[in-house]
């Protein structure tokens, strides 16, 4: 388990998100291109493959990204739903865009996963957790 850090300004957020992150896009991405490979649809394997990391996403940004303690509570639980659904329909749309736009599943998957983890850490700093966000006294951290 990784230890609690104690800073919670923009920056320390957001390479906390990115060290969470990269871990539920490794998860989500190895869901995705074994589905593929397994014969799914490249869209059904997107979204099984973000609803895989939905849970381990949640557990980590409530309690590592935005250090909040214990179990997420069911107002959270509701926004990141929320957010997620909002992610998932744009992570949908942006992968549909890119491979009609003839981009190969791998290379759309990675812009894709860039926009909506762009989405997902705004919405979690100022929607999912905004009740536990704290001010800072540095605009730099």
């Amino acid at each position: 388990m990784m230890p609690m850090p104690t800073k919670t300004g923009f920056l320390a957020q957001l390479r906390r998100f990115l060290l969470a992150g990269g871990l539920v896009a490794a998860i989500d991405t190895g869901c995705f291109m074994l589905l593929v490979q397994l014969g799914m649809p490249v869209i059904a394997g997107n979204a099984l493959g973000m609803l895989l990391g939905f849970m381990l996403g949640l557990y980590l940004h409530h309690r590592y990204t935005f250090q909040v303690e214990g179990l997420p509570t069911w107002p959270i639980a509701l926004r990141y739903l929320t957010a997620f659904g909002f992610n998932l329909g744009l992570g949908t749309l942006t992968m549909q865009l890119l491979t009609q736009l003839a981009l190969p599943p791998l290379p759309a998957k990675l812009l894709t996963m860039g926009v909506v983890t762009l989405s997902n850490f705004l919405l979690g700093r100022y929607i999912v957790f905004k009740s536990i966000h704290r001010p800072h006294l540095s605009k730099y951290d």
